[in-house]
């Protein structure tokens, strides 16, 4: 393969570099906390594309619980086409790993324009993002150059979770003991993150004939879990170069299931109590029509196609310890397909149209 893939090198970073965020998390999230709380807002708006939007979809269910407030997801266009006018009075978050992804960067300049404060969370600090936002944060990445966004989605969930908790303290919304506690439990889904990636390995290999002989991959989810759907249909697109798609998961029962054949593979990410017959029903009745349908779960099963959670994680937290099982598996699966090049047509495809400024 004539790129050089570096995802196993960072994901095996993210916990040293995850556990030294959550100790410093006070120091990490200052800048953005005080200004968040240095006022009312009528909501929070996370702005973000790719990766970043994804991982900002794992993570807005945590904020609300945590801050009483609305949080929404918006892509950059969207949020300059149809929400602009609307958020004068919002707390905007602007995210970007490489910090230099045009659309997000219009985008901020347009609510410059509009007189909103624009905070821009990066992970690379000297990013021309930095330019145009009223301020600019590192989410404590500590270098990632693989385009293939993966440590950082990780880091960028943990900053944004850490955001919510140190606000949520200084506002007066969540106890000391409450503080504490909601620490611990990320601490604690963050340890099981190379348990998980070791696991994922195992479970990649033992599904290999499956894995490589399929035209098609459906992920669904619900809440958090949608926004890792998401990641891995992304990771599984780019990288595997096979159609990936995800929904939630009775949004997948409304059609696009129907497509389900023996060439496609779908997985179902279930991480709330309250929907888990639902998920295990649905789960049953997919395995009567096809024997390459999977479920992760933190209920025991013996059944080669489930893939059990170590521990019983909150389920706002999940995507902390759960994300990587299909992060190792893309890598897995493209190291064997050898499918990182892109084809002949595909390959200047950055020359002829541009989506990342010229610093970058």
């Amino acid at each position: 393969m004539s790129v050089k893939l570096r995802i196993n090198k960072y994901l095996n970073e993210v916990y040293s570099q995850g556990n030294e965020n959550i100790n410093n998390s006070e120091s990490l999230t200052k800048t953005v906390v005080d200004l968040y709380c240095s006022r009312e807002w009528n909501c929070i708006n996370l702005i973000a594309c790719g990766s970043s939007y994804n991982g900002a979809l794992c993570v807005k269910h945590f904020l609300q619980q945590s801050l009483k407030t609305r949080c929404n997801v918006f892509s950059p266009i969207d949020f300059c086409e149809h929400e602009l006018s609307l958020s004068k009075n919002d707390f905007c978050i602007f995210i970007s790993f490489s910090g230099s992804s045009t659309n997000i960067i219009k985008s901020i300049k347009e609510a410059e324009k509009e007189g909103i404060k624009t905070v821009g969370l990066v992970g690379n600090i000297d990013s021309d993002m930095k330019k145009y936002c009223s301020m600019t944060v590192d989410y404590g990445l500590n270098g990632q150059d693989d385009p293939y966004v993966t440590k950082a989605v990780t880091l960028q969930n943990i900053f944004l979770i850490l955001f919510g908790v140190e606000s949520a303290k200084k506002l007066g919304l969540m106890s000391g003991e409450s503080y504490c506690y909601k620490k611990g439990l990320l601490k604690s889904s963050l340890e099981l993150h190379e348990e998980v990636m070791k696991r994922s390995k195992t479970f990649t290999n033992a599904h290999l004939k499956e894995l490589l002989t399929i035209t098609e991959f459906i992920f669904c989810g619900d809440g958090p879990a949608y926004g890792i759907a998401c990641e891995a249909a992304l990771k599984f697109s780019e990288l595997l170069k096979v159609p990936s798609f995800a929904y939630e998961s009775e949004e997948a029962l409304h059609g696009p299931l129907y497509r389900m054949n023996q060439n496609s593979i779908v997985f179902l990410i279930d991480t709330k109590k309250e929907l888990q017959e639902r998920i295990e029903e649905i789960y049953r009745t997919l395995s009567k029509i096809s024997d390459r349908v999977f479920i992760i779960t933190n209920k025991i099963h013996d059944d080669k196609n489930v893939f059990t959670l170590p521990n019983n994680i909150e389920e706002y937290l999940i995507p902390i310890s759960c994300l990587v099982f299909f992060q190792e598996m893309a890598y897995q699966l493209t190291v064997k397909r050898n499918s990182l090049e892109k084809n002949y047509l595909m390959r200047n495809i950055n020359k002829m149209i541009v989506t990342k400024t010229k610093y970058n």
